[in-house]
């Protein structure tokens, strides 16, 4: 169980969220925990940067209508556990290119799942 904090960057006062979410969690599924988490509303584009890889989906991320990007790396099929994230790393998640909405999300802590806890779940803001 990953305990990431998403911070939505240049926000004053700062805008974050605490959510606990399986190691499992693909990253498609994690966009899905940040749209909700955050309180958008799933209406723009959106990219993961980790470290030099950039994630998403390549149909949408191509922008040309004519099939996917060969340089996005399909975000349905990366996990939060096929990254290797170490406690304390860090990636960006991008919202939006026209406004530019980027947040830092980091893996705060590895945690024990809790059987009586319906995962995912925002546990603090």
């Amino acid at each position: 169980m990953y305990q990431l904090r998403i911070t939505l960057k240049r926000s004053k006062p700062r805008i974050w969220r605490r959510v606990h979410v399986p190691a499992s969690t693909s990253l498609q599924m994690v966009h899905g925990v940040i749209q909700q988490s955050m309180d958008w509303y799933f209406s723009h584009l959106h990219e993961f940067h980790v470290g030099d890889m950039l994630i998403g989906d390549p149909e949408e991320l191509c922008g040309c209508g004519m099939g996917r990007d060969p340089d996005v790396v399909d975000e349905a099929a990366i996990t939060l556990a096929d990254l290797g994230l170490r406690e304390g790393a860090k990636f960006e998640y991008v919202y939006d290119f026209g406004d530019d909405w980027r947040h830092e999300v980091k893996l705060e802590e590895i945690l024990e799942r809790d059987p009586n806890t319906r995962y995912p779940v925002c546990v603090k803001a």
